[in-house]
């Protein structure tokens, strides 16, 4: 609780970059890219767009959060 003015600019810049990471993910896996053990989640399971529910769960928590 404070009196800290919120403003859109402040959660605005901060979801479009995750989106554009998210995307950026999406077109990746869909070209074929891999990880450097040869897995085709980038970074984490959660990010491995051939179960897509657990991607898009993941994705939308973090956007929320």
């Amino acid at each position: 609780i404070s009196a800290r003015p919120v403003r859109i600019a402040h959660v605005i810049y901060p979801t479009l970059m995750f989106l554009s990471y998210i995307l950026f993910t999406l077109v990746y896996w869909s070209l074929g890219g891999t990880n450097e053990h040869g897995n085709r989640g980038i970074y984490a399971p959660a990010l491995d767009w051939d179960n897509p529910a657990i991607s898009i769960i993941w994705a939308s928590i973090a956007v929320k959060g």
